[in-house]
């Protein structure tokens, strides 16, 4: 009721939603798919169009492009090579025959020869190790034919071959490969490089003048010779004039100070040849300092203990680290020094210097230093190193840490029981 009126609703009767055959579908659908086909139609006739080849003829512009089929996935095509590096792939290095068959086979004729000598070089860089004793020594066989060829093989190997070609060139005196070997130094190449240590030392080999003028301009730096190859080569035949050289660039404390002073160690194999040089590195320690210093002292510490360790003992308390871990390396080698190495360990405070100083009597490994180092295992400083020495002492068998345990160990002979049964090993092997 509004305003007192009463006003009456009529409802009008529910229409009901028209069915559609199943096969027409409600407009909307029809719609919808007429929209779908349209885009298809737009995809396939349009877009082609305009994207005809840019390359076409004039005379085709205006033609219709037909519609591009779908493109195919796209599969690798490969690249053909030239044919060079088909036959290069191609090439098989024939396995070399067993050594044993080369050293019985026999020759009559110079080619013959020839060819043996090409094989077993072969063997040197196509081959293992275990091969390179039985082909040198089937290469020296050929004593007077090997020294004719020296020059002429030389030139042209490399690698281990050229290694090998040196080594016989000193043994046989083969004087006639100087120049060979001299010219050899002078190539670049990494096959040579790694030959240069021999090569150094087959001249080194030789007294003949070039050979010494060679090495000692070498030494003054005033060729190409590699220098690497050159210190690590020099030592046991040095010239009164190389060894006054050596030592003049030890003693100069330059780059190659180091080097020099392995040469000089070398050098000084004998008591003799040790006791002349520490009197020279005394005259010339005067005044020295730093890197010159340092060599000098290296040098001399390499040479035969008996000739220098007494004099090296005062240099136990230096002020330079370096040159103190240096004398306690050289001083723990001999047996003789081993309980001023041991106070040293007990009593001094610098711990690097300490650490070197059971480094180097570990090597002994008798009950005293090992009765040491299971005390050192409860210092934190040194446990490591100690329990290191200890491990190698028992046959790299690890006990642990406590002290205790290793105890045991060496009151029942473990030390003892170790090294015989190394030593019945390597008799064994």
């Amino acid at each position: 009721m509004r305003n007192g009126i009463m006003i009456s609703l009529h409802e009008k009767p529910r229409v009901k939603r028209r069915k559609y055959a199943p096969g027409d579908g409600t407009p909307r659908q029809r719609s919808v798919l007429l929209g779908c086909v349209g885009l298809c139609a737009v995809l396939v006739f349009v877009l082609p169009a305009n994207h005809s080849d840019d390359d076409a003829a004039p005379d085709q512009a205006t033609t219709p492009v037909p519609a591009r089929p779908y493109p195919k996935p796209h599969t690798h095509v490969q690249t053909a090579r030239p044919a060079a590096l088909f036959r290069e792939e191609s090439i098989v290095v024939p396995p070399l025959p067993p050594i044993e068959d080369v050293v019985r086979s026999s020759f009559s004729t110079p080619e013959e020869l020839n060819a043996r000598v090409e094989t077993l070089l072969k063997y040197f860089d196509q081959s293992g190790a275990a091969e390179y004793p039985a082909a040198y020594k089937a290469l020296l066989s050929h004593r007077e034919d090997l020294i004719r060829r020296l020059p002429g093989l030389i030139a042209k190997h490399e690698g281990n071959a050229l290694i090998y070609l040196a080594k016989a060139a000193a043994e046989l005196n083969a004087s006639n490969a100087l120049p060979a070997l001299i010219n050899r130094l002078g190539d670049s190449s990494q096959g040579v490089l790694s030959a240069g240590k021999a090569l150094v030392e087959a001249i080194d080999s030789f007294s003949e003048p070039e050979a010494r003028k060679f090495i000692l301009n070498a030494m003054s730096g005033s060729n190409g010779t590699p220098r690497n190859a050159l210190w690590h080569a020099l030592g046991p035949r040095l010239t009164d004039e190389q060894l006054a050289l050596a030592l003049k660039i030890t003693a100069s404390g330059g780059p190659e100070c180091f080097d020099a002073a392995e040469v000089l160690t070398r050098y000084a194999t004998t008591f003799e040849r040790s006791s002349v040089l520490r009197t020279k590195i005394q005259e010339l320690l005067e005044g020295k300092k730093g890197d010159a210093r340092l060599a000098l002292i290296l040098a001399a510490a390499g040479m035969d203990s008996a000739a220098v360790n007494s004099w090296l003992q005062i240099f136990l308390y230096d002020s330079d680290l370096k040159v103190r871990q240096i004398v306690v390396q050289a001083l723990g080698r001999s047996p003789d020094y081993k309980p001023i190495v041991i106070d040293l360990i007990k009593s001094d405070a610098e711990p690097d210097l300490r650490k070197a100083a059971v480094r180097v009597l570990g090597a002994h490994q008798d009950d005293a230093v090992l009765a040491l180092m299971i005390d050192l295992l409860n210092d934190d400083a040194l446990q490591r190193e100690a329990h290191c020495v200890l491990v190698r002492a028992n046959n790299a068998k690890d006990l642990g840490w406590f002290d205790f345990v290793w105890k045991e160990w060496l009151a029942s002979g473990g030390a003892r029981a170790a090294l015989a049964t190394r030593s019945k090993e390597s008799g064994n092997y």
